[in-house]
């Protein structure tokens, strides 16, 4: 007969296991060591987001002074079309030609 005095067996992967004292980190520790993690990640993003608001900015003023100097280019292109000059020779031959006969004609 079996004895009294004996438990039944355990079921396999009820019983605790000891811990293991290597792995072990204090909780305090590692959220400690998380919010300074947490801390230097915000003033990296902090930074960047610094960077590209200059960026921008630089980018910006340099997309401005481009258009104006291309307005100030097309604008000297114009003045110095040959046609126009032509056509402005043109007006001050007649003009003086007209002053010159004493015909008073209005062009």
């Amino acid at each position: 007969m079996a004895s009294s005095d004996s438990n039944p067996p355990l079921p396999l992967g009820s019983a605790p296991s000891p811990p293991k004292k290597e792995n072990i980190t204090p909780v305090g520790s590692k959220i400690a060591e998380l919010n300074e993690s947490r801390t230097e990640l915000l003033n990296r993003i902090q930074g960047l987001k610094q960077d590209l608001k200059n960026w921008r900015s630089k980018l910006d003023t340099q997309v401005k002074i481009y258009r104006d100097l291309q307005d100030v280019s097309e604008g000297a292109k114009e003045a110095e079309n040959p046609k126009v000059k032509l056509e402005g020779k043109d007006e001050e031959t007649h003009t003086s030609s007209i002053k010159e006969n004493g015909n008073e004609v209005n062009i």
